[in-house]
């Protein structure tokens, strides 16, 4: 329902306007003065990298040092970003290649063996198209499988292109059931809408998006019930969306805000920052009040649910202040079209904006942490 010049970091929920490392798939900002000839790199002309398919044999990397033989079925610009998808036989199998719109006959995989995963990832135009699949990282301990894609340095557009990763897995080499698969060690889509993490219930033959499994049981397919045994109650459980609403409420004028920002639209980014500030207000009293209810639960961890929040908010309200006060550089680059100056004065303030929704980000994600482990146990 989340290093170059001003960014947005497309197809996300939450949109940076500064300089953030290149993996984040930010516009870096720059560190010198731009002369009035130069082009910011959110102008840069895309090009397109050549895709490849292939089902060379590789290794999947554990913590424990072992590997096995892993296939990559698939290379293509195509599919959904910000997403992950699991099949674990060959009806799900094909499904995943249709949904993804992948345009190569599909590679046989034998389910007996193997499961087969889809990683939708991104790439900005103008400079760093040149993404690679390296490797599948399994993490035992916490019972994660993820991707290990290099991308290059360097300025690139804010667009988040899809670059489709499909790959075969060896069963043997997969966490204790159910695990979590997902494109990162980390989410980077914070306040997405859940599918870029995907819980595999391994034994029962069944996926689940992250928020998905929160859903209330009356939304949800009818031959797709609330996975048994979580440790959490049905009203706890809608107490925890309502943190996501809110969440989204103040991500979603916050990102129309950046994209403003980036483009140097002055009369769209204070209309937006105003809305996001009355997003904000609102939210306050979601957190507050959900805080205080879940620091005196009885349960551990939906405590420790209740503790995120006023931290979460804290950082959101220091990104959304940060943020605003790059209305004064915008006024700027309008008045002095052209100039180095003005130039100057806005890339600082979207280099002080991205550093604020770095922490703010990294708050967001200490919360999520909390609301897997009171939704599915540690």
């Amino acid at each position: 329902m989340l290093a170059g010049a001003l960014v947005i970091g497309a197809g996300c929920g939450r949109d940076e306007v500064v300089s953030v490392p290149a993996s984040t798939g930010a516009i870096p900002t720059t560190t010198s003065s731009v002369p009035s000839t130069a082009t910011p790199s959110s102008e840069l002309d895309a090009t397109t990298p050549a895709p490849t398919t292939t089902t060379t044999a590789t290794s999947v990397t554990t913590a424990e040092g072992t590997e096995v033989s892993w296939r990559l079925l698939a290379d293509e610009l195509v599919g959904p970003t910000y997403t992950t998808t699991v099949a674990l036989d060959d009806s799900q199998y094909a499904d995943l290649w249709t949904t993804v719109g992948l345009p190569s006959e599909r590679p046989p995989v034998d389910f007996a063996t193997s499961i087969v995963i889809h990683f939708g990832a991104t790439y900005g135009s103008g400079g760093c198209e040149d993404i690679r699949f390296e490797d599948v990282v399994v993490d035992e301990s916490e019972q994660l499988v993820y991707a290990e894609i290099s991308k290059p340095g360097g300025p690139c557009n804010s667009d988040a292109n899809p670059r489709a990763f499909v790959v075969a897995v060896a069963r043997e080499m997969l966490p204790a059931d159910p695990f979590r698969v997902q494109l990162e060690s980390d989410l980077r889509c914070v306040g997405c809408d859940g599918s870029e993490r995907t819980v595999v219930y391994l034994a029962a033959g069944t996926t689940d998006d992250h928020l998905q499994v929160l859903a209330h049981p009356a939304t949800r397919p009818r031959d797709d019930p609330l996975p048994p045994g979580l440790p959490i109650d049905e009203q706890t459980l809608q107490q925890i969306l309502r943190i996501f609403e809110a969440y989204g409420n103040v991500l979603d004028p916050a990102s129309e805000a950046v994209t403003a920002a980036r483009d140097v639209d002055r009369d769209t980014f204070v209309v937006s920052i105003d809305a996001t500030r009355t997003a904000l207000a609102k939210t306050d009293g979601v957190f507050a009040e959900l805080a205080a209810r879940f620091t005196t639960d009885s349960r551990p961890a939906i405590v420790a649910v209740g503790g995120t929040l006023d931290r979460l908010l804290a950082a959101e309200a220091e990104w959304v202040a940060v943020l605003a006060e790059m209305e004064t550089s915008i006024q700027l680059r309008t008045d002095q079209p052209g100039s180095p100056q003005a130039f100057d004065a806005w890339n600082t303030a979207a280099q002080r904006a991205n550093e604020a929704r770095t922490l703010a980000d990294t708050e967001a994600n200490e919360m999520l942490y909390a609301v897997e482990t009171a939704t599915f146990g540690p």
